[in-house]
């Protein structure tokens, strides 16, 4: 899914950041409370997260492109990545 495209550092920047849960659904559960003080931070952003969670984060996260990890992103554009455990 990733590319050489960079990692996030924490600092706002022009552009999608994109946010992908490597680990279990109940950790990217945990994970995602964060993502309220993320979007203070930077707005346009973009989460991969398991299929089973995504209307939930839908509903919960309506600035957020949601996505599901079944989806073929190989079309969607972002610039800068991180996993949600490292936010």
């Amino acid at each position: 899914m990733l590319n050489e495209k960079p990692i996030w550092d924490g600092k706002p920047f022009n552009g999608c950041l994109l946010i992908y849960g490597e680990q279990t659904i109940s950790e990217q559960l945990i994970f995602s409370t964060v993502l309220e003080d993320l979007l203070k931070v930077h707005q346009n952003v973009a989460i991969v997260i398991n299929k089973r969670l995504k209307k939930l984060f839908q509903r919960t996260y309506k600035n957020l492109t949601i996505f599901s990890d079944d989806e073929d992103l190989s079309n969607f554009d972002y610039d800068k990545h991180i996993p949600i455990g490292s936010l």
